[in-house]
């Protein structure tokens, strides 16, 4: 794994996906101790931190999936009080924030396989 310490700043998406893109490297769905992005060097998709980072990423849609119900069940509701508004607007930009990396890592992958899709 390779994590961003340096406490410089952190790249661009372009930066990250052209170095993604010429070193095969996975971005994982976790950020490295200073916040910054890690990446995982494997060509093996069935190595443990391949699987793990795999079943995070389910767990993350399965979370936001969960806070989706429960933000709507509070705005669908009676009138409700503000800690109970801030608590579900927390959890839903936690949950949002998970799935924009997982999001951008699975972007990467696909790019990376050469698969292309076309509307028509």
């Amino acid at each position: 794994m390779i994590y961003d310490d340096s406490g410089a700043p952190l790249p661009t998406r372009e930066a990250r996906q052209a170095q993604a893109d010429s070193t095969a490297l996975r971005l994982l769905p976790w950020r490295g101790p200073s916040g910054g992005p890690c990446y995982l060097s494997t060509d093996n998709p069935d190595s443990t931190v391949s699987r793990m980072a795999d079943e995070i990423e389910e767990g993350c849609i399965s979370t936001a999936e969960e806070v989706l119900a429960g933000t709507k069940a509070v705005l669908e509701g009676s009138p409700t009080n503000a800690p109970a508004l801030r608590f579900a607007l927390q959890r839903t930009c936690e949950a949002l924030s998970d799935l924009l990396l997982v999001a951008e890592s699975r972007g990467e992958r696909v790019s990376q396989s050469g698969c292309t899709t076309t509307t028509q």
